[in-house]
C-alpha cells in the first residue's frame, strides 16, 4: 500500500469511515476494524510515519502513548493491552504508524505455539 492510498491516513484525516474517539493536530485515535478483542483502538499520527519512526521520536511517542494509557484507563478500568508490531514476523499489516489498545475481557497469553 502506497502512502497516497494508506487506509490509516485516509481514516486519521476523516477521508474515510472510522468511530473517531480523539483527534488533535497530530494524532488520531479510532476503532480498529479486527475484532480480536471487544475493544480495539488504533493510536495513529496523522502524519504518514514507520513504526521505527514513531518510537524513535520523543515528543511524539511520549503524546500517543500517554494519551493510550489515559484512554485505556478510562474504557479498560479493568486492564487493557498496548501492543506496537515491527515487521511481517511481527504481524505488522500497515506501513503507517500505530499503536493498538486491546481490551474489554481478560486477554490471555501473549503468544500461542
Amino acid at each position: 500500500m502506497t502512502k497516497t492510498s494508506c487506509i490509516l491516513c485516509e481514516v486519521a484525516h476523516g477521508r474515510a469511515p472510522g468511530k473517531i474517539h480523539y483527534e488533535d493536530n497530530d494524532i488520531a485515535v479510532f476503532d480498529n476494524v479486527l475484532d480480536w478483542a471487544p475493544i480495539m483502538i488504533l493510536f495513529v499520527p496523522k502524519e504518514h510515519i514507520s513504526q521505527k519512526q514513531l518510537w524513535q521520536n520523543k515528543d511524539l511517542f511520549h503524546k500517543i502513548s500517554t494519551l493510550a494509557v489515559d484512554i485505556g484507563n478510562d474504557i479498560c478500568p479493568d486492564g487493557f493491552r498496548l501492543l506496537s508490531n515491527f515487521g511481517s514476523d511481527g504481524l505488522q499489516t500497515q506501513d503507517h504508524a500505530h499503536l493498538h489498545l486491546l481490551g474489554g475481557k481478560r486477554l490471555g497469553f501473549y503468544l500461542n505455539f
